[in-house]
């Protein structure tokens, strides 16, 4: 996805970026076959891999600067062994933020969709004794249930970055914890989707009549509203992941969303439902 901005009513969004990630889909996606993908060519690059963008989303309004997510952080440019497929070209997210001309202080509330790595990786900067806020006059936001995920020692495996991107925002006292009630501005509802973690959100930002959704890691891939039932290796609860896109995919059907999805490289679009089934629609903005 280029980088671009589209209006909402009285609030412009902005798409940001961290860079993207590459994968076979068949090892990101285990419950699908070489097969399965074959209908779905279009959404594979020439490696026949799927790409997924690392997609960040600021949200301006007269009075509120809202960052949704802050993509991998920064690239040390060495190979994680516990993810020995990633590419090196992620780790940009800074450089977004400067094209775009937002200054960091600017930004008054962070929102996570949930507490992975590639969501949670440009929260702070430095390291050890020198870590602190990216967005020092903030307030981050994150459901309670994936901050006690990451003390959970049966999952906490997966948030491995949590305690220096996460943790200590508690300790500069910056991090709130949110529900499905709470009310951080009054067009931002927060949409309760559990199963890719304990505490993942949507994002639904509503202004004059008009409404985009951001799925957070509710699906990584277009080729999933068609194959709702398709898994990824990072959902935590599978069942439940099922659950909430099915409920979530009616949402947009019904009030006719604009979604913007964290890791599409397809842009912008929204959901019809025919025939028993959910085909997703590009929309040019």
């Amino acid at each position: 996805m280029t980088e671009n901005k589209i209006h909402i009513g009285g609030l412009t969004l902005k798409v940001l970026t961290d860079g993207i990630l590459e994968f076979d889909p068949c090892v990101f996606f285990p419950s699908t076959n070489e097969d399965d993908w074959i209908p779905h060519k279009s959404h594979l690059n020439h490696n026949s891999n799927v790409v997924f963008e690392l997609s960040c989303y600021l949200i301006e309004s007269q009075s509120h600067t809202i960052l949704i997510d802050t993509g991998m952080g920064p690239n040390p440019n060495v190979q994680d062994p516990n993810f020995p497929e990633l590419s090196n070209a992620w780790g940009i997210f800074d450089k977004s933020l400067a094209n775009n001309h937002i200054d960091p202080k600017d930004v008054d509330h962070v929102v996570f969709t949930h507490a992975h790595r590639d969501h949670i990786g440009w929260a702070t900067i430095g390291s050890g004794d020198t870590i602190s806020p990216m967005f020092p006059n903030a307030t981050y936001w994150l459901n309670e249930k994936d901050w006690d995920a990451t003390f959970d020692e049966t999952i906490s495996n997966r948030f491995p970055n949590a305690s220096t991107k996460l943790w200590p925002l508690k300790d500069f006292d910056q991090l709130k914890f949110f529900d499905e009630s709470t009310v951080i501005v009054p067009e931002i509802t927060l949409i309760p989707s559990p199963g890719h973690s304990p505490g993942h959100y949507c994002i639904l930002v509503q202004s004059e009549g008009n409404g985009v959704l951001i799925p957070g890691d509710l699906l990584h891939n277009i080729a999933q509203f068609e194959h709702f039932e398709w898994i990824s290796r990072a959902d935590i609860e599978p069942n439940d992941t099922i659950q909430s896109r099915k409920s979530v995919f009616e949402l947009i059907v019904n009030k006719g969303l604009i979604v913007a999805g964290s890791h599409f490289a397809s842009g912008f679009g929204t959901l019809d439902y025919i025939e028993h089934q959910y085909q997703w629609r590009s929309v040019e903005l």
